[in-house]
């Protein structure tokens, strides 16, 4: 069973990004599937490394995006990103060496922040976007 599933409000208005969060959202119900089915270390860790290096792929499109459309608000919406993908590969890297096991509030926290970045700072570029696609 899914921890979340998309909603049209989360979209950007750009199917390439829309894209993007949809596979981030997939991922994250994908660690929650492995975690919930009790599948080994093994597997659970490959979704997460995923989790991580596809989430440096998505910020970096969504930020030469920003970029090309002259989108005020890059340096906070950076910043944002960075935090986060410090944390992921903290997180990637406590599960590796055994101090964090993947469990339902660490799962619960990757999804609030990914709903909350996406309903919150992206929205804040779409004016941008679709003023550049225009």
């Amino acid at each position: 069973m899914a921890l979340f599933a998309w909603k049209d409000s989360y979209s950007v208005k750009n199917t390439t990004l829309d894209l993007q969060h949809k596979k981030l959202i997939d991922l994250i119900n994908r660690l929650h599937d492995a975690m919930m089915s009790g599948c080994g270390k093994t597997v659970v860790g490959a979704v997460l490394t995923e989790l991580v290096s596809y989430t440096n792929t998505h910020f970096a499109d969504e930020e030469r995006r920003m970029i090309a459309c002259g989108f005020s608000g890059l340096a906070a919406h950076k910043q944002a990103h960075d935090v986060f993908a410090k944390q992921a590969r903290e997180y990637l890297e406590q599960y590796r060496n055994g101090s964090i096991t993947i469990s339902g509030e660490l799962l619960r926290a990757l999804k609030d922040w990914l709903v909350n970045h996406i309903e919150k700072m992206d929205q804040g570029y779409v004016a941008a976007l679709l003023g550049k696609a225009a």
